[in-house]
C-alpha cells in the first residue's frame, strides 16, 4: 500500500474543501430555524435571496455526495491489482476503519435511545417516531443499526452502510 506523498496530500486537502462545503449547505438549507414551537428567522425571503439559496444548496451542492463516494471508489482500487486475496485485505481494512466505528457509534444511539427512554421524566425526548426500543425485535433491532428497510439509528451514517455496500459489491464493478 503506497503513502500519499505531501504534495498529493495538500491536493486532496484542496479537492475535499469545496466537497465539504458543499455538504455543510446542503444541510444549512432552512432559512428558517423551529424550535419549541416557535420560528426563529426569516419567514419569507425575496426572490433573488432564496433563488442564491436553492441554487447553492439544493443545486451545485448536490454534486458533493457522489464526488465522495467516487473519491473513496478511486482509492479503494488505487494501486490495486484484482485477486480474491487482495480483496479480502481491503475488506478487512475497511472493516477496521469504517465497520467497527459504524457499529460502535449507531449501537451506542441505540442504547443511549433506550436508556432515555427508561427515564420517565425524559421518555418524550428519546421515543420520537420509531416507538420504543424495548418493544423492537431482533430483526427491528437489527434494522435500526445496519438500516435495511429505515435509515440506521445514527441516520447521519448512513453514508458509511452505503459505502460498505458498495465495496461489497466491488467485485461486479471490476469485472
Amino acid at each position: 500500500m503506497r503513502v500519499l506523498a505531501a504534495e498529493e496530500s495538500i491536493r486532496l486537502k484542496i479537492l475535499n474543501f469545496p466537497l465539504i462545503l458543499g455538504v455543510v449547505y446542503i444541510h444549512a438549507y432552512s432559512a428558517t430555524i423551529d424550535h419549541a414551537g416557535v420560528s426563529l428567522g426569516p419567514e419569507q425571503l425575496n426572490y433573488l435571496t432564496d433563488f442564491v439559496r436553492i441554487l447553492i444548496s439544493q443545486g451545485l451542492a448536490r454534486i458533493a455526495v457522489p464526488l465522495f463516494f467516487l473519491m473513496s471508489g478511486y482509492f479503494f482500487f488505487q494501486g490495486f491489482t484484482w485477486s480474491w486475496q487482495g480483496y479480502g485485505l481491503k475488506l478487512a481494512s475497511r472493516a477496521r476503519t469504517l465497520l467497527l466505528p459504524y457499529l460502535f457509534w449507531t449501537i451506542l444511539v441505540v442504547i443511549t435511545r433506550f436508556l432515555g427512554q427508561s427515564i420517565p421524566a425524559v421518555k418524550a425526548y428519546f421515543s420520537g417516531d420509531g416507538g420504543l426500543i424495548a418493544d423492537l425485535s431482533i430483526f427491528d433491532l437489527a434494522n435500526a443499526v445496519l438500516g435495511f428497510t429505515r435509515a440506521p439509528e445514527a441516520y447521519h451514517f448512513w453514508f458509511i452502510r452505503d459505502l460498505m455496500l458498495l465495496m461489497l459489491l466491488s467485485p461486479l464493478i471490476i469485472f
